[in-house]
């Protein structure tokens, strides 16, 4: 909680630095399908969740704006080993602060807007509540790189407010800390051949849009 905390009031301050050249605001709710970084018949996953989010962007050049944008998933790490848990079963469970810097293009400038988008920045994940069946001990905190691309539809109401639909593409550079989840002597998901470089992410968001 601290944490995510921490990561809203990073944001806000980038948000402050930009607040002359403000173009839009833009707040979202939806769902995120969860992810396999691991394994085939045994594996290592993020289940699906909600997905909530919040960008502030700026004008850039013509139909284009750069973004400051942060999004977090609620989920849970899923697992299914046959040492330590032949069916799937919850391991912990997570959440993931997303903060990026991104530019978006829309390719008109009338009451229906479509658009598309991407950028670069981090995924910071935090565990709770590991299944003590398992793992000894907590699950140490992930902060990786990662990338976005986006894509959607905004439908202006008026001047300043419009309804949004966008799907997301989260791109994370995988590689938690495997070692500090499992005891030394396990070896199933340690070895580098198991763990994917880059498991997708694909969400579904709608929601407003402000434009000042």
């Amino acid at each position: 909680m601290k944490n995510t905390l921490k990561l809203i009031l990073l944001s806000l301050v980038f948000q402050s630095a930009f607040l002359v050249n403000a173009q839009e605001i833009d707040l979202n709710y939806g769902y995120q399908f969860g992810t396999k970084f691991s394994g085939d018949t045994d594996y290592l996953s993020i289940d699906a969740g909600n997905q909530l989010g919040v960008s502030f962007g700026w004008s850039f050049l013509d139909n284009t704006v750069a973004q400051i944008t942060y999004n977090r998933h609620s989920s849970a790490l899923l697992i299914k080993d046959s040492d330590v848990s032949p069916t799937e079963s919850k391991l912990a469970d997570l959440t993931a602060n997303w903060i990026m810097l991104t530019g978006v293009y829309y390719f008109s400038d009338g009451s229906i807007t479509p658009f598309v988008g991407g950028g670069a920045g981090y995924a910071f994940v935090n565990f709770e509540n590991e299944n003590r069946a398992i793992v000894d001990g907590g699950i140490d905190t992930a902060t990786r790189i990662a990338f976005s691309l986006k894509g959607g539809v905004t439908f202006w109401l008026g001047e300043h407010i419009g309804l949004k639909a966008q799907a997301d593409l989260f791109l994370p550079l995988n590689g938690f800390n495997l070692d500090a989840i499992f005891n030394e002597d396990y070896e199933g998901f340690k070895s580098a051949e198991n763990i994917r470089p880059i498991s997708p992410y694909l969400g579904l968001n709608a929601g407003l849009v402000f434009r000042i």
